[in-house]
């Protein structure tokens, strides 16, 4: 059941991923990145409330590996020569991203999820998917030297508030 607090934690969640896509001079023809994020979330916590008889069934692991084959297997079309060129040329700090990014926002961040789908109201822990932005963002900090806007502090601030209220005791 999503109730009036979850429901304004959810908003508060969507509207601090958001704010965490956009940039100061973003116009009407870039909103299209921002809202895809934004809808990549969505989409997971939906995914979320569909992986809970799975993991169930098989346990939290399985599933974790599964949906990361899976989703590896599925993006393969998208596959460029462009993106393989790129790959190439990646530097250290550019691999290190890549690793930080791939081994704590998804399979550390996945076998948590799914261990805590299996024995939690997934209403509740799909608005922690909304901290795997703040993972990157931090990623993104420390690794790439990205810097700290008022739209980052902000967007942040939206997003720990709503895992706070969502999974906080009422």
């Amino acid at each position: 059941k999503i109730g009036a607090k979850l429901a304004i934690a959810l908003i508060l969640a969507t509207a601090g991923a958001f704010v965490l896509s956009i940039k100061a001079d973003l116009s009407f023809q870039q909103i299209g990145g921002p809202l895809g994020v934004v809808l990549a979330a969505f989409m997971y916590g939906v995914f979320s409330v569909g992986s809970k008889p799975l993991v169930k069934r098989y346990g939290a692991m399985p599933v974790a590996v599964w949906v990361a084959v899976l989703g590896t297997v599925f993006i393969l079309p998208l596959l460029t020569w462009n993106f393989i060129a790129n790959v190439t040329s990646l530097s250290i700090g550019g691999w290190l991203s890549v690793l930080y990014l791939a081994i704590l926002s998804t399979v550390i961040a996945n076998i948590i999820l799914y261990t805590l789908i299996g024995g939690r109201a997934v209403s509740k822990l799909s608005v922690q998917l909304y901290l795997i932005p703040l993972v990157s963002l931090v990623g993104g900090i420390v690794l790439l030297g990205e810097s700290i806007t008022t739209f980052t502090i902000l967007g942040a601030g939206l997003m720990l508030t709503a895992t706070a209220l969502a999974t906080g005791r009422s």
